[in-house]
């Protein structure tokens, strides 16, 4: 509001000069809290002034290497799933509006083994990713905890308000992010947005990776690839 006042007030001709000054304090630099700049991304698909819904799965940390913080600066508010009770405990104390979950997610309901490193980002449900992450003399292995698992439909259908549009999914359970996708309702809770994290993603053959192939086919085309995260944007008409 305050800035088209401004530009109300200012002459065009000196709108640039004052924008200049005002960056020539940072050199233009642009904050972002995702690991490689992914809300940045996701912010450009959304007008400024909107106020939007994400869900977040495998949440990890209401700041750290988070592609929902900026959106919640910005006034979102959301979801947050994650297994970790340290994880949660975290969203509740910095985000006490939004909704967060500690469950696991899984094609069925039940329970699966959590293996837990010093370093949470990468706490999994693979065990291929588990024994590729012990190889890390960095990171320690602090060994596995039976959790809770639901399939994402269950959880949408329980904690996210009734015809709520949901603007924004992330997805990043290291190694696992295929089940989460099947494990929604597509027809119920049709993102507008989805986000997921992808290795071994090449864009060269792109039509081969199953990531490509699952979103492909629920209607979503390839709109960014921000190193290792595929941005994908729901299409329409």
């Amino acid at each position: 509001m305050i800035k088209k006042l401004l530009k109300t007030l200012i002459h065009p001709k000196y709108q640039f000069k004052l924008v200049s000054l005002k960056h020539s304090f940072t050199h233009f630099r642009q904050t972002y809290y995702s690991q490689n700049g992914e809300d940045i991304m996701l912010r450009s698909l959304f007008a400024p002034d909107h106020r939007g819904f994400y869900v977040d799965v495998g949440a990890h940390h209401p700041y750290r290497i988070s592609n929902t913080y900026l959106l919640f600066k910005r006034g979102w508010h959301g979801i947050n799933i994650d297994p970790n009770p340290d994880t949660i405990a975290l969203f509740k104390k910095a985000r006490p509006h939004d909704t967060n979950v500690q469950l696991g997610v899984s094609k069925t309901a039940g329970t699966l083994t959590y293996h837990q490193f010093a370093d949470p980002a990468v706490n999994t449900f693979s065990d291929t990713e588990a024994e590729h992450w012990k190889k890390k003399t960095w990171n320690q292995y602090l060994g596995t905890t039976t959790v809770e698992t639901k399939p994402l439909k269950n959880i949408l259908s329980e904690h996210a308000p009734p015809n709520q549009t949901i603007d924004m999914l992330s997805v990043d359970v290291e190694g696992l992010d295929l089940e989460v996708l099947q494990s929604n309702d597509w027809n119920q809770f049709k993102p507008t947005v989805v986000v997921v994290e992808a290795h071994d993603f090449e864009i060269e053959h792109m039509q081969d990776h199953p990531l490509y192939q699952y979103l492909h086919g629920q209607g979503y085309s390839l709109k960014f690839v921000v190193k290792f995260s595929l941005i994908f944007v729901l299409k329409t008409g």
